[in-house]
């Protein structure tokens, strides 16, 4: 499981690139950034309007093994950019292929 928590902490704070390089071909993606649900092509456009995250803190952080090769995580982020302060509730299905893990859907619930 903590490889997959470092995988999400580099989406988080790395942005576009990380995400170019971690989402599944098919990936989907429900972010308050951009209302609606968003192919692969979509999220990464999303991710490059915004600035990086300068810091993350997760809660508990939840792992359901759906499959072999497929997890769910399940967790509360806190991130933090400047004086800016961002709660959500978040949801990542990963799924492991020839070239390692890779996000396919991820949904975040923005909190407080």
């Amino acid at each position: 499981m903590q490889e997959l928590v470092d995988l999400e902490r580099r989406l988080w704070l790395e942005g576009a690139g990380a995400f170019e390089e971690l989402l599944s071909a098919d990936a989907i993606a429900i972010m308050p950034m951009e209302e609606g649900i968003h192919d692969r092509a979509e999220t990464v456009r999303a991710i490059m309007k915004g600035a990086r995250w300068d810091a993350l803190d997760l809660g508990a952080i939840y792992s359901t093994r759906v499959s072999e090769g497929v997890v769910m995580l399940s967790y509360e982020a806190e991130a933090r950019r400047g004086d800016d302060r961002y709660r959500a509730l978040c949801s990542s299905l990963w799924r492991e292929d020839a070239e390692g893990w890779r996000l396919a859907h991820h949904q975040q619930t923005p909190i407080g």
